[in-house]
């Protein structure tokens, strides 16, 4: 933006217009101009000014104050015209440049007498917003629209690589009912929605940490839990490093042996996948549930005999047509076993039915659970830990993901079976595994 022979002020005062060659008038000549003119009062007197601190300074405090370059002081609307016709608008300027805008005789330094017990409202802007609402702020604090007397200090405008910064210093910090008002104001003068989010920093704390706009208050609004994580962040910030890079490894250990154990208890590929993510996420309360898995000896996969398997290949041994099926059904029977239905969960006949006997299918009468078998798992159809010898059937179900089963004979649509829930049955010892059938698919024959 500026040439070799400029110096800092020049950049900040060069003149819009590109085919002037002037810099920024002389005080005294704005003095000439508007001698025959009457000026209209501001009720403050204000100063422009000026940094651009190189890579080289950009991180030291000592050379902040001389890079501070005063642009001029005006009293008066006119003279506030004078000056500002002729400065760059912040889009304009170079990287690390800040522009301010203060009250006279107060300098923008966080230590200097009038500055040292306030703070700033920050408000963090796109590349290309700061010109237009620079120009809004600077308007509205010389005309005293935020009626907080002399509560604020005055603004600056910063440019940065990836952002630019507006913010108004204020001169107490702990005024609450103050700076509240100060920030409403703000954006109301700005036209911004009223979640835009603002940012608050005490000038100590950008003393302590040397730096403007890190660490601001946006995680003190969380309360006394806000004002825990600040100091925790504020004084032990390497430490909180090593503690989430220890907690990171622990987590990632834990998954492993999640995976291990999942091997172990014969846990399909992708349920271990998932067992390992929630392990990495939630850490050793996960870990837990399945070392207490393998203290049981539970077992998650269903391995089906070569017979059974065999079974499966073979067609039922009673084979009627939709005709047949519809006319020997009642039609819940019809709906469950051979449109695989489901009856509401409560409702079935043999859900609390603890009855010696043995339970056929409804379809064919062939003998599927004896009543020893039989427990209440409180899932709201009836349970069996296992059926007789052959007669029912598993394959998978259309949903790719449960296993369905059937009755041998027939086909006929029975219900659902699931492993490893670590359910117990009535005399306490844990079940393999829970076939859930519908009522509407058996029939109950009793005392055999």
């Amino acid at each position: 933006m500026a040439t070799n022979t400029m110096d800092d002020g020049e950049v900040a005062l060069e003149n819009n217009d590109k085919t002037e060659e002037s810099t920024s008038p002389p005080k005294d000549e704005c003095k000439v101009a508007l001698s025959d003119i009457p000026f209209h009062l501001l009720e403050s007197r204000w100063t422009f000014w000026y940094t651009h601190r190189p890579t080289t300074l950009r991180n030291s405090s000592v050379n902040y104050d001389s890079c501070l370059k005063k642009l001029g002081s005006f009293g008066s609307i006119e003279e506030f015209w004078c000056y500002y016709d002729h400065m760059k608008f912040p889009s304009e300027l170079p990287l690390y440049s800040d522009v301010h805008l203060f009250k006279e005789n107060l300098k923008p330094m966080w230590e200097e007498e009038g500055n040292r017990l306030g703070g700033k409202w920050i408000l963090r802007l796109k590349k290309g917003l700061s010109t237009r609402l620079w120009e809004l702020l600077v308007l509205a604090i010389i005309g005293e629209q935020f009626n907080v007397g002399k509560e604020i200090c005055g603004i600056v405008c910063s440019i940065r690589p990836q952002e630019d910064l507006i913010s108004i210093w204020t001169k107490t910090a702990n005024n609450q009912i103050i700076t509240q008002r100060i920030k409403e104001t703000m954006k109301k003068v700005l036209n911004l929605p009223l979640e835009c989010p603002l940012e608050y920093k005490t000038h100590n704390d950008s003393l302590r940490d040397n730096c403007s706009y890190r660490n601001t208050d946006r995680v003190r609004y969380l309360g006394l839990f806000g004002d825990f994580c600040y100091y925790l962040i504020s004084n032990y910030r390497i430490l909180l490093c090593l503690i989430l890079w220890a907690t990171v490894t622990a987590h990632l250990f834990e998954a492993i042996a999640a995976r291990q154990i999942c091997l172990q208890l014969n846990i399909d590929q992708d349920s271990t996948y998932l067992w390992m993510i929630q392990t990495f996420i939630l850490g050793y309360p996960s870990l837990s549930i399945l070392q207490g898995y393998k203290r049981r000896g539970l077992c998650f996969t269903i391995n089906m005999s070569s017979s059974s398997n065999n079974q499966q290949d073979k067609p039922p041994a009673m084979n009627l047509s939709d005709a047949e099926w519809k006319k020997k059904l009642t039609n819940k029977q019809y709906r469950i076993l051979r449109q695989k239905d489901t009856e509401f969960p409560d409702t079935g006949e043999y859900n609390k039915h603890f009855e010696t006997g043995i339970y056929k299918c409804a379809g064919c009468g062939q003998e599927l659970y004896d009543s020893s078998s039989k427990f209440d798992s409180r899932c709201g159809w009836p349970a069996f830990s296992s059926s007789i010898d052959t007669s029912v059937r598993r394959q998978v179900d259309a949903d790719g993901y449960r296993e369905e089963i059937l009755c041998a004979t027939c086909n006929g649509h029975l219900g659902h079976v699931f492993a490893g829930e670590g359910l117990r049955d009535a005399s306490g010892k844990i079940v393999r595994e829970r076939h859930c059938v519908n009522s509407a698919s058996l029939q109950f024959q009793k005392g055999k």
